[in-house]
């Protein structure tokens, strides 16, 4: 691939391999639901660019676990489940001592109830990153059934 940077020209030669797989497990139980699932991605780059004065190479791994558990209290939909994601990175040029690893956490909890036709949603997310630091986003929607053949309103308000 030929670019044009200031002027220049400059050669790009890039190879990725891309290999990803992910567990699951639903359970469903007396009195509730749960599901439970692994994720594994592997990225390698090999970026032999004449910009970068040699060849590149970076992998990158991510990691995630996350878990999620359902059940009704009364009449609402009660779901909590959260997440752990690790991200590991190595970049022969462009990283301070070549690698970098991230963890973050997240944990949410939702109530589903109806009211007639109209289903409205209620939770949040608490997200907790090793850099970025911990955010907080609450959400809300309703869905309203205009018919019993499974046609659908949306509306989807994230505050």
């Amino acid at each position: 691939m030929l670019w044009n940077n200031y002027g220049a020209s400059a050669c790009n030669i890039q190879k990725m391999e891309r290999i990803g797989f992910g567990l699951t497990h639903n359970g469903s139980w007396e009195y509730v639901d749960t599901r439970l699932r692994y994720y594994f991605e592997s990225v390698d780059l090999m970026d032999n660019s004449q910009l970068n004065n040699g060849k590149a190479y970076i992998t990158q791994d991510n990691k995630t676990l996350d878990g999620q558990i359902s059940g009704y209290l009364g009449d609402h939909l009660m779901t909590a489940g959260g997440e752990y994601r690790n991200t590991e990175l190595q970049h022969s040029l462009n990283l301070q001592n070549g690698n970098v690893a991230v963890s973050q956490k997240a944990f949410f909890l939702q109530d589903e109830f109806k009211l007639g036709d109209l289903a409205l949603t209620f939770g949040g997310r608490v997200d907790s990153h090793e850099i970025y630091g911990t955010e907080f986003s609450p959400r809300a929607y309703a869905t309203y059934s205009l018919s019993d053949i499974a046609k659908r309103l949306n509306f989807d308000y994230i505050i």
